[in-house]
């Protein structure tokens, strides 16, 4: 079946203290195989970096620094589920509820980089809490490693 995912994700600065921003995040996913909005807070401190975050985790590190740089950040919030393809049916039919779910789902990004002139590597990290109920594990982790090049 087809997907499609339209977005948009908001971060703006809050305060600093020293080298630490606290910032703001928001976003919101429309279409499938999910419908889900953002609301939370995180901290980042970086050194000759400047990572970009997506729906709070690095997408990449923009070019720019000839010296090694680095950053780290961790962002807490909470989700709100509207709608998911793989518990709630399938998107053109009136399938009952597969599983049932929880709609506020509580989130925690984590991360460190580093990058030198034309590459760099993030490693972030995600706890999300239950999303089905019954479920097992009170906590679902997961990590991913971003790379980027600048050719």
């Amino acid at each position: 079946q087809p997907t499609l995912q339209v977005g948009v994700d908001v971060n703006t600065d809050w305060f600093a203290v020293d080298d630490w921003l606290f910032y703001k995040s928001a976003w919101l996913r429309l279409g499938s195989p999910l419908t889900q909005g953002y609301l939370g807070l995180g901290v980042m401190r970086s050194v000759n970096s400047e990572p970009v975050l997506m729906n709070n985790q690095v997408n990449h590190v923009r070019k720019g620094s000839t010296k090694v740089g680095y950053f780290y950040f961790g962002n807490v919030g909470m989700s709100y589920l509207w709608f998911s393809s793989l518990v709630d049916g399938r998107i053109f039919s009136n399938d009952e509820t597969l599983i049932e779910r929880y709609r506020w789902i509580p989130m925690v990004q984590y991360g460190a980089g580093i990058n030198y002139e034309d590459i760099a590597f993030a490693l972030s990290g995600n706890a999300i809490g239950q999303v089905y109920k019954d479920q097992p594990e009170n906590i679902f982790r997961f990590a991913s490693l971003t790379v980027t090049w600048f050719f």
